[in-house]
């Protein structure tokens, strides 16, 4: 099935970059965005404002960036309120290098995950992207690869409790509980590219692309493979304003997470402050092919050359009448002046 998916997508992509409509190219992404869709749930690490952690979202995002360096921070608390919450705390830094003619980014990513199940997942990863151009389609692929630390955040989680568990364990014995570290791998690819006042943007990851063992007794827990196509479209309605709808879709044969919003921002031109951008969104959890899951609300701006975003996430489930199942992300990105010269070619008259 993932073999099938590839193929067909790289196939439609590339009829993708023949194009000249940008009114085809937008009908063929959301085709692309539909290959292989599920409705599930999704398990793994995701942000709501997630175009503010670019490393998790696709390795070719690596050093895709106008600055010399980036780094982000990120917090997601989710359901805080039942007591059985989840957390996830990212930092993450990047850089673009030009060697010898080429551009490749490097970058590094770490990630505290903590689940409602007792299991805590802290990742170490370091990722690597190669940049091409070609008749003004700009082209990325990147890799990341690192390590998983996998543990109980409870020493008693997984022994056996009668009043919980069945009879598979009449004995009552326990169940070893032991820390689980494995490699994980990622891949992923993008294009982006200016058309007028459009400044459409798409990309396919695949997470997890070893199927890692992530067991924690000693037995046979493989990650499946998750897909994540995503993808925008920038619209400058002037020089000071402009909307972007945004797309996330992310699956795997357990699990299935789509992200839709609109964003709006509005740049203070001439403003001596160091205020130089404002800019909000609402984003839909799910909701496409399924029931909607959450409503969220992104409130941003840009102070200097610091993003800062908050995000409020409302439940609406039919779970949402236990109250406390909403969800809070911050998210910090700085990216550094660019230390790269332009070079500019003047005509003067020979005498």
């Amino acid at each position: 099935m993932e073999r099938f998916m590839v193929k067909q997508t790289m196939i439609l992509f590339k009829t993708f970059f023949s194009m000249q409509n940008i009114y085809l190219k937008i009908t063929l992404f959301c085709i692309v965005i539909f290959i292989g869709f599920q409705p599930m749930v999704a398990q793994d690490v995701h942000l709501t404002s997630f175009n503010y952690s670019p490393l998790l979202v696709n390795p070719a995002n690596t050093g895709n960036f106008y600055g010399n360096w980036r780094a982000a921070l990120n917090y997601r608390n989710q359901w805080a309120g039942t007591g059985s919450a989840y957390s996830t705390a990212i930092a993450s830094g990047d850089k673009l290098f030009n060697l010898r003619g080429q551009k490749i980014g490097a970058g590094v990513m770490f990630i505290n995950d903590q689940t409602n199940n007792g299991i805590q997942r802290n990742m170490l990863l370091a990722s690597g992207s190669y940049f091409y151009e070609y008749a003004d389609n700009h082209f990325s692929g990147g890799l990341q690869t690192g390590i998983v630390f996998l543990s109980p955040a409870n020493p008693n989680w997984g022994l056996y409790n009668p009043e919980r568990d069945d009879h598979s364990n009449p004995n009552n014995e326990t169940t070893p509980v032991d820390k689980q570290n494995y490699v994980d791998v990622n891949l992923g690819f993008m294009w982006w590219r200016s058309i007028g006042i459009f400044e459409p943007q798409a990309g396919i990851a695949f997470a997890h692309i070893n199927a890692p063992n992530q067991s924690l007794n000693g037995g046979t827990d493989k990650i499946p493979i998750t897909s994540k196509l995503h993808g925008s479209l920038k619209t400058k309605l002037n020089d000071e304003i402009y909307i972007t709808p945004t797309l996330l879709v992310a699956n795997n044969n357990k699990s299935t997470l789509t992200v839709f919003g609109v964003n709006g921002g509005y740049r203070l031109l001439g403003n001596r402050s160091s205020v130089k951008e404002v800019y909000g969104g609402l984003y839909l959890r799910n909701g496409i092919a399924s029931e909607i899951n959450d409503v969220a609300l992104m409130l941003g701006t840009t102070v200097g050359r610091l993003d800062i975003v908050l995000s409020y996430d409302l439940n609406m489930t039919s779970m949402s009448q236990s109250k406390n199942l909403s969800s809070f992300e911050i998210s910090l990105v700085y990216k550094s002046l660019s230390t790269i010269l332009n070079s500019y070619s003047i005509p003067c008259e020979r005498f």
